[in-house]
């Protein structure tokens, strides 16, 4: 993978990475990947990568709000909920249907309580707790992209 140039001043080079497979699919969605965890970051760009889907990595809320709002072209939003620095990632996704609405999300945590969470999530988000398997996460991507009616670009 190739690590790309801060944005905005914000990247860093644990940060926004864009996986070397978007060059070979082109027309695949692009799945952008939210997780202040490098280790599950570059996990589930493995994963996503190797479903068939392009990833776009952000290591904080503010780094994706960034690409969002230079207009990176992207499918489906796949953030953690617990990311430092802010926004956290329901407010992340909460700013990203105002700018794109219809865009598909799924959250995900590590955190132990989530009792009460679904009236936090955007309308029609899918929650997966980690750790999720290779399978959940592809399921819940493919449900989410199925089910989207509109390009966000």
């Amino acid at each position: 993978m190739t690590t790309i140039p801060p944005v905005l001043g914000i990247g860093s080079r644990w940060g926004t990475r864009v996986a070397t497979r978007r060059r070979r699919r082109s027309k695949a969605p692009v799945v952008l990947i939210v997780e202040d965890d490098i280790d599950v970051r570059v996990l589930a760009e493995s994963i996503i990568g190797d479903g068939g889907y392009q990833t776009l990595s952000a290591a904080s809320g503010r780094e994706a709000l960034a690409l969002l709002e230079q207009g990176a072209a992207v499918a489906l939003l796949l953030t953690d909920i617990n990311l430092e620095p802010g926004p956290d990632g329901i407010e992340l996704a909460r700013r990203a249907i105002e700018a794109r609405p219809g865009l598909p999300v799924i959250y995900t945590t590590g955190g132990g309580q989530t009792d009460g969470m679904d009236a936090l999530l955007v309308e029609g988000a899918i929650f997966l707790q980690k750790p999720y398997t290779r399978d959940q996460l592809l399921s819940a991507l493919k449900q989410q992209i199925s089910g989207s009616h509109q390009t966000n670009s």
